[in-house]
């Protein structure tokens, strides 16, 4: 939580893969100008109430996303990597709209719908440090010196599901 402090009055952030929730603190997002939620459903992004706007799209049938370059200060993914069937092109795309110095955040968990997930996701379920290594692979394999600061941890709670945190910078 420390880079929402961190981020400038009227930052930008977008929820790719969203729906009726985004997992951001409220009193995190009050600096915020701009929450954009992205997701399948439009009815879950209609009751997202954070979201100051709202973007309904498949990524795997186009991971070309409708912003402008270096329009937002944070992006994030929860809880939806592992169904993207191209995600070094989403991933790029998530640098593209990002602006300079801004934060990508990827988190996860073991849990998913495994008839949904992508094979080298479902058949390696609990590899939680696996998947993190997948996932700096798609940031390692972006725009050549295009991320930096490229970080991971383990975020579990001391009970329930194992969740981790994957983030990296846009170089400036």
């Amino acid at each position: 939580f420390s880079y929402f402090r961190a981020l400038p009055h009227g930052f930008s952030v977008l929820d790719l893969c969203s729906s009726w929730a985004s997992h951001y603190p409220q009193e995190l997002l009050a600096g915020a100008k701009r929450v954009a939620v992205h997701g399948l459903n439009r009815q879950e992004l209609d009751a997202n109430m954070q979201a100051t706007e709202r973007h309904v799209q498949d990524l795997n049938d186009n991971p070309q996303l409708p912003w402008d370059n270096d329009t937002f200060d944070l992006t994030t993914m929860a809880l939806s990597v592992q169904y993207l069937t191209d995600p070094r092109a989403v991933f790029s795309e998530m640098h593209r709209v990002l602006k300079p110095g801004g934060l990508a955040a990827i988190v996860f968990s073991h849990r998913s719908f495994i008839e949904k997930a992508v094979q080298v996701w479902a058949k390696e379920t609990y590899d939680g440090e696996g998947h993190v290594h997948l996932i700096c692979r798609y940031f390692q394999h972006g725009p050549a010196g295009g991320w930096q600061d490229l970080t991971s941890i383990d975020i579990s709670p001391q009970h329930g599901d194992p969740v981790w945190l994957v983030t990296a910078l846009k170089a400036p």
